[in-house]
């Protein structure tokens, strides 16, 4: 059974620029190395640039654990 998942969070306004690009090399290596990983997707919010909001689809609890202990 899938499981859908979601992680929001704010940073300060300074490293704002930073943290996007960290978001999209982390989504590429969660695309390219966690098969089970179906969908992982991450959003800034237009009306508060400093938060952000991820989704996580996993085929199975295996594959959500998988993705809780990698190391990038």
């Amino acid at each position: 059974m899938a499981i859908y998942q979601t992680g929001g969070y704010r940073v300060k306004p300074s490293p704002v620029e930073k943290v996007k690009q960290a978001i999209k090399v982390f989504v590429r290596y969660v695309q390219g190395n966690e098969p089970g990983t179906k969908m992982y997707l991450a959003w800034q919010e237009k009306n508060d640039p400093t938060r952000f909001l991820h989704l996580f689809i996993f085929e199975d609890c295996a594959a959500q654990a998988r993705h809780g202990g990698s190391r990038r």
